[in-house]
């Protein structure tokens, strides 16, 4: 009887220890960035992970070790394997904790919002980058469509205390 006592006692430890090194670890730096959205995606899929928000001298040696996948953050590492590039992160998260769809029209909705939201990234990126004196002209450029009006953007968006989201 003691004997089974301590090999369960034993297996629990073991199973405890293999779930501790088991968990995602997410290395970006610290500000939303590309990184949120895998954040989001954990913290929806309800896992557990740790957020390594890095300095830039602790990104240059974590790149300069040749463990990040094309040298480059987001990334998340689980059992000392990387794997960069948030959208196929996230894209990977919600599929394995079933909040990703199945059925293929609605897989194309979720894909069509993804690359809008990229888009939208991506036209960010080119405003902030601006030099001082040309981010108003790179705002009308790059944003222009975005808001056109406050009563369309009442129509179209919720007022959530601050932050505005699309309607449904």
């Amino acid at each position: 009887s003691d004997v089974y006592k301590r090999q369960i006692i034993k297996l629990g430890k073991d199973i405890i220890s293999k779930m501790a090194t088991d968990k995602y670890t997410v290395h970006y730096f610290n500000i939303y960035g590309k990184a949120e959205a895998i954040r989001i995606a954990f913290w929806l899929s309800k896992v557990e992970y740790n957020d390594n928000r890095m300095t830039r001298e602790q990104f240059a040696e974590l790149k300069a070790s040749g463990k990040l996948p094309f040298g480059q953050v987001p990334a998340i590492e689980k059992n000392g394997k990387f794997q960069a590039q948030s959208t196929p992160i996230v894209r990977q998260i919600c599929q394995t904790h079933n909040l990703y769809p199945t059925d293929p029209e609605q897989v194309y909705h979720v894909e069509v919002a993804t690359e809008i939201l990229n888009d939208i990234r991506q036209s960010f990126i080119k405003v902030w980058y601006s030099p001082p004196e040309q981010k108003e002209e790179a705002m009308k450029k790059y944003f222009c469509l975005l808001y056109t009006s406050d009563a369309a953007d009442d129509l179209l968006c919720v007022d959530l205390g601050g932050r505005r989201i699309i309607k449904k």
